[in-house]
């Protein structure tokens, strides 16, 4: 084991000043996209779509700094927004706004180090030592250049590296699918929007019975209930808002829809599982007589689209007025259009679900 300072191990490099996403769109180049580069900055995430800038694009009268990224990779850095997080970049182009750094091993290193282990290894460091500044969080690189890096042998670097880069390939693979999805969901909805295919448009009240949770357990009294098999339903959105499974007889039973009124609102899920909501959420039982064809995925798709429009913000608090919500247009359209429809639709969203559970797995492991 050898120990470095990171200043002796990398190079670190500044972005551009004044690279502003209006100045970026102006200066892609329409005639050539394959003179065109990728622009990282402080929302930069693995599967953050990135912008494209024209490499040779001048800026204030002085041309953009660009950066290439061997085989052997660079790591860039963000300093502000999402600040300290890292991702490795290889075989490319690239150039970076005034938000992020580029950190370049050193020749004497590009052999002696994995930057997908050392992103692996020193990631939450590198968050740790990011100070808040107004609520803003901002990489410190003074602090950073002063670390003290321990470098194991390479090949013992390479194996975590190697099964990194298995990971991330199946990651960008699970996130060009949901691309796919995302693509065949927005047909879906330009389908049901269009007025030329409209048979109709009903109250939402006139098609469904309206309801908002009765119980707002803590998470103490959840523990108390644990093991059961009704699901509490909050307005969370990770694990669909299913916060726990209590032993507490059901309020509603399947098939159902769940729609998010407090927080991020407007995120309706599918119930087939007995359950109780808490006072943050709403839910959707479609009544006996509605027009053929009508199905819960159908209307779960068309509430999914309309609802995040329709909240206000309060205390910088999401909020959904119930009456509101029940007052909604609800398009109808031919019988076999809305069964066709929600029938894709639940297929869709079942994939998407899987997906995301195969991506939580491997962010995790």
């Amino acid at each position: 084991m050898e120990k470095y300072n990171l200043r002796e191990i990398f190079l670190i490099h500044g972005g551009n000043q004044g690279l502003t996403e209006e100045v970026i769109y102006k200066n892609y180049d329409v005639k050539n996209p394959e003179s065109n580069i990728p622009v990282y900055s402080g929302a930069t995430k693995e599967d953050f779509f990135m912008p494209k800038i024209n490499k040779n694009a001048i800026i204030d009268n002085k041309p953009i700094k660009t950066f290439y990224a061997d085989n052997n990779g660079c790591i860039i850095v963000v300093r502000k927004g999402l600040a300290g997080n890292m991702m490795v970049i290889r075989n490319s182009f690239f150039t970076i706004t005034d938000d992020a750094y580029v950190l370049e091993p050193k020749k004497a290193f590009k052999n002696k180090i994995d930057l997908d282990w050392f992103v692996y290894k020193y990631q939450s460091l590198f968050i740790k030592i990011s100070s808040t500044l107004e609520g803003n969080a901002t990489f410190n690189k003074e602090i950073a250049l002063n670390l003290e890096i321990d470098l194991p042998d390479f090949k013992e670097q390479e194996l975590i590296g190697k099964k990194i880069r298995v990971r991330k390939k199946i990651l960008s693979h699970i996130i060009d699918i949901q691309n796919l999805i995302d693509i065949k969901i927005k047909g879906l909805k330009k389908i049901i929007f269009s007025e030329q295919n409209h048979i109709c448009k009903f109250p939402l009240s006139s098609l469904c019975v309206i309801d908002v949770g009765k119980h707002h357990y803590t998470e103490e009294e959840c523990y108390r209930m644990l093991n059961g098999k009704t699901e509490y339903i909050t307005a969370t959105t990770k694990n669909e808002g299913v916060w726990f499974k209590i032993k507490k007889d059901p309020d509603f039973y399947p098939p159902a829809l769940t729609f998010t009124k407090n927080g991020k609102v407007g995120v309706v899920f599918y119930r087939n599982k007995p359950f109780i909501a808490n006072p943050d959420v709403g839910v959707i039982k479609i009544r006996k007589q509605t027009p053929k064809g009508f199905n819960y995925p159908y209307l779960q798709l068309v509430l999914n689209h309309i609802l995040p429009s329709i909240g206000t913000l309060k205390q910088g608090q999401g909020k959904l007025n119930i009456n509101v919500v029940k007052q909604l247009e609800i398009p109808i359209l031919e019988e076999k259009n809305m069964e066709l429809i929600g029938s894709i639709y639940k297929s869709l969203y079942t994939i998407n679900n899987k997906l995301n559970a195969l991506k939580e797995n491997l962010l995790l492991d």
